[in-house]
């Protein structure tokens, strides 16, 4: 009994920490835009600065920073009411990829970047489409911010035996291992070489966690032999009838 008694106790002691520290988190990212849109704003009604394109576009970068944020902490707060997932049904994943691939390939191209990708047809599963697309869709900016040019980015697509899979990998620079245990947690900062000063809200990766975990599959991340990240991701076939 007391055993049990700790143990709850623990357990709800780390809740509480675990809530906390989410509370921090979200309050220091939203400060950061929010102190450059007081300062702009300071000085423009002191007159220091002018209301030149220079100026209003960097207000427009914060508020850009500001919305994408409260959407992304909108989605994962989704997953924690387990609402996340609303759309489920038969879809094709290496439609899924090869859409999201090129609509990403300018990007990569005026990146100095080269996308290569390796898509089996089809991969028929179960799914939220727009979810899993949304997934690829962060994965790939993801590689897109943070690999050095020239460089080349490699997605494949394939159906296993009792799953689909999807891997993503990217050339230099790599994450550090201490880094790489943590790249799927919340407002988690890297070393400067995959840093968030390259843009982005933090939140991307944890998403594309929370997505994969609600269609019952896994995400991981180690290093690639290309010299960079290599993420994996594997989602079950479910009912596709």
């Amino acid at each position: 009994m007391i055993d049990h008694y700790n143990a709850l106790a623990e357990s709800l002691e780390a809740a509480e920490r675990a809530q906390r520290q989410w509370v921090s988190d979200t309050s220091h990212e939203l400060q950061t835009p929010l102190a450059v849109l007081r300062a702009h704003i300071e000085a423009l009604q002191d007159g220091v600065r002018r209301a030149d394109p220079q100026t209003l576009g960097a207000m427009e970068d914060a508020v850009a920073r500001l919305t994408r944020l409260v959407s992304d902490l909108r989605l994962l707060s989704a997953w924690r009411e387990d609402s996340l997932i609303a759309d489920r049904g038969p879809a094709d994943l290496a439609r899924i990829a090869q859409a999201a691939a090129n609509s990403a390939s300018e990007g990569f191209a005026a990146a100095g970047l080269e996308l290569v990708t390796e898509i089996a047809k089809p991969v028929q599963l179960s799914c939220d489409a727009g979810r899993i697309g949304q997934v690829i869709d962060n994965l790939l900016s993801n590689a897109l911010r943070y690999t050095d040019p020239p460089g080349s980015v490699k997605m494949r697509v394939w159906a296993g035996d009792s799953a689909a899979y999807l891997t993503l990998d990217d050339t230099a620079p790599a994450p550090s291992d201490a880094s790489m245990s943590r790249l799927f947690d919340r407002f988690h900062r890297g070393e400067a070489s995959r840093s968030r000063a390259k843009g982005g809200s933090g939140l991307g990766l944890a998403i594309c966690k929370a997505i994969v975990e609600a269609h019952g599959g896994q995400i991981t991340a180690a290093p690639s032999r290309m010299g960079g990240l290599h993420i994996r991701m594997t989602l079950p076939y479910g009912e596709t009838a």
